[in-house]
């Protein structure tokens, strides 16, 4: 989190050398000028505000974007041109006065942030001419552990150069075991290892039978200056879900029972209204079009009302505006299992109208749900509610599927945005379900905020279904 803070401050300094350059760019001597750079940072303060919204939108300060050399320009240079989009339109809506000329200015301020921005990513951009220097700076861990989730996540972290971490040595606790107990003396080769190989991380099962012994023969670590870290927090860091392996009634007495958030409920729920209200009178005016092109193409009926499941279990009416020919009740899952998850089934997608196509890459079909949130059985942010069929074969397939009902719904939410296809088959399912409980967990206006940011970049880029 320090480094993200750290290269978010980083950002706002090359973007207030961005627009230093532009004033000098467009005006010659700068110091010379009537109106001084002051003046302007106080005009730009908005647009920098806009341009490091863009910046979270597009995954700038993400570990898994930062270290994909391609992608990280192209996510640069779209992240840009949203925010000189954006700067166009606040201009326009607030013009200045005084002589100054913003519009201009913005357009060099936008150019030379896109070198700015390249400049703050140097080490990232450039990583592949200076591997050896990249290793020098990731974390050195080892992992101590004897299940095989704990040797899956060591070998990803092998092949995720981007998490920050080097992984070494992976020590299986087994080795350790003797007689049907831990032996104490034998383990001492783990910490030999860790001091001889300067080990900064050491990641262990604490769910372990032994993890009580481990705990107590590696405390004395945390003095020379090792971190000592569970597998299902580093687990969380690397995945940003659950690993549902770890999920048992004990996680839910630890992370959720106990959990009082009411000002964060009330404040979400201030947020829901405050933004759903408008934006859904708004949106009004697109209800004629949509109205339309569907009778256009088929004749059939403009909206689709559906029952979900939402908060407590309670059954809930969503509307949408119509995109396939029939109703999608969500029994299909049941007799295609696996199959489901090949290409959104294909007979599915072949009842998804030319119109409905559009409307749902635009998510203009779930316009018409925003009177769910205001109606309150909706939110914008939050698990995704599932059609009752759908939902009962779940929860005899997936142990505490029925867990992601304890909260209320929403439009978009954090296993959305890690998701181009929504799953639906079990194994997809239970993927989507591990960032549903990472999103109970860890709920937070932040969050939510960030969720919303990641969905605005999904419809910029006309992606999702």
């Amino acid at each position: 989190m320090f480094q993200i803070i750290m290269m978010g401050v980083r950002d706002v300094i090359f973007l207030l050398g961005a627009l230093f350059l532009a004033l000098v760019s467009r005006k010659g001597n700068l110091f010379d000028l009537e109106i001084s750079f002051w003046n302007h940072v106080y005009v730009f303060i908005p647009i920098l505000c806009i341009s490091v919204l863009c910046f979270i939108m597009y995954g700038l300060y993400d570990g898994h974007i930062l270290y994909k050399r391609r992608k990280l320009l192209q996510h640069i240079v779209i992240a840009s041109i949203w925010s000189l989009l954006s700067g166009l339109i606040w201009f326009y809506l607030f013009p200045q006065n005084g002589g100054m000329e913003p519009k201009t200015i913005l357009v060099l301020y936008t150019l030379y942030g896109v070198v700015g921005l390249v400049c703050s990513r140097f080490k990232f951009v450039f990583a592949h001419f200076r591997s050896n220097k990249r290793d020098s700076q990731q974390f050195k861990l080892v992992t101590l552990g004897e299940s095989i989730e704990s040797r899956e996540l060591h070998e990803s972290l092998k092949l995720k150069t981007w998490s920050g971490y080097r992984t070494f040595e992976y020590f299986d606790v087994q080795r350790f075991i003797k007689d049907g107990a831990l032996d104490v003396s034998s383990i001492e080769v783990v910490k030999q290892y860790i001091k001889e190989h300067k080990i900064q991380y050491l990641v262990f099962d604490s769910q372990s039978k032994w993890a009580k012994q481990i705990a107590q023969q590696m405390y004395p670590l945390l003095f020379s200056g090792v971190r000592i870290i569970s597998f299902q927090d580093m687990y969380e860091r690397i995945h940003d879900r659950e690993s549902l392996a770890y999920i048992d009634e004990q996680w839910f007495l630890d992370h959720i029972s106990g959990k009082k958030d009411y000002v964060y409920q009330i404040l979400k729920r201030v947020m829901d209204i405050a933004i759903a209200l408008p934006i859904w009178i708004l949106s009004l005016v697109i209800y004629p079009f949509v109205y339309i092109a569907i009778k256009i193409e088929d004749q059939g009926d403009i909206f689709l009302t559906q029952d979900r499941i939402g908060q407590n279990n309670k059954i809930i009416k969503i509307i949408k505006f119509r995109s396939m020919r029939g109703v999608d009740d969500g029994t299909w899952v049941l007799t295609e299992g696996q199959s489901a998850e090949s290409g959104a089934n294909e007979k599915r997608k072949m009842r998804v109208t030319k119109v409905g196509s559009f409307i749902r890459k635009t998510r203009i079909d779930e316009l018409p749900q925003l009177w769910n949130v205001i109606k309150g059985d909706l939110s914008l942010i939050g698990p995704r509610p599932e059609l009752p069929e759908m939902v009962r074969y779940y929860e005899q397939e997936i142990p505490f599927y029925g867990v992601r009902h304890m909260i209320r719904p929403g439009l978009s939410g954090w296993a959305q945005i890690h998701h181009e296809v929504p799953p639906h088959s079990v194994e997809g399912t239970k993927e989507k379900l591990s960032y549903d409980l990472y999103y109970i967990k860890h709920r937070s206006i932040f969050l939510d905020m960030l969720i919303a940011l990641r969905t605005l970049q999904t419809l910029a880029s006309v992606v999702g279904v």
